[in-house]
């Protein structure tokens, strides 16, 4: 939408925008990861930098040392965040693995006690005699029929 915008008023514009966005971020703080929020928060600031870079080019004198140097700080700034990026994806890839490892090894304590896992368990049950249709019946012994008899009660739920 800056393109609406005078050329001479751009970059203070985009400046404003840039702190409002930051000042937004750091209020409502709606990342619940931590390394996504300060990769955000690097980048608001990397454009706040860049867009006041650009002010000052503007208002410059055309002296070629100090736009080489302001060049330079600019190249500086996106490989700065380039770098803040792929260490940012390679932290979340760690947390993410940690998780996983942490879920199966809590499945695996379960499984080794005996109980269930913390996950829903969905087991179809006979209305008429609130038996379990698949797994074990009442006595805790395998029922070896109850795929046959959950497909009888289907076939003949129609009619």
């Amino acid at each position: 939408m800056l393109i609406y915008i005078p050329t001479n008023s751009r970059a203070a514009v985009a400046i404003l925008i840039c702190v409002i966005a930051c000042c937004n971020l750091n209020y409502f703080a709606p990342h619940k990861n931590k390394v996504l929020f300060w990769l955000t928060e690097l980048s608001f600031i990397t454009t706040s930098a860049k867009y006041t870079i650009a002010t000052l080019i503007a208002s410059s004198t055309d002296e070629q040392q100090d736009q080489q140097m302001i060049g330079s700080l600019l190249i500086v700034l996106d490989v700065g965040f380039m770098v803040s990026s792929i260490f940012a994806i390679l932290i979340s890839l760690y947390v993410l693995r940690l998780r996983v490892w942490a879920i199966v090894k809590e499945a695996k304590t379960n499984q080794k006690k005996g109980s269930s896992s913390s996950l829903t368990q969905v087991q179809p049950i006979d209305a008429a005699t609130e038996n379990t249709l698949i797994g074990k019946n009442e006595d805790g012994q395998e029922n070896s029929n109850a795929k046959q008899q959950e497909y009888n009660q289907l076939k003949t739920w129609g009619k």
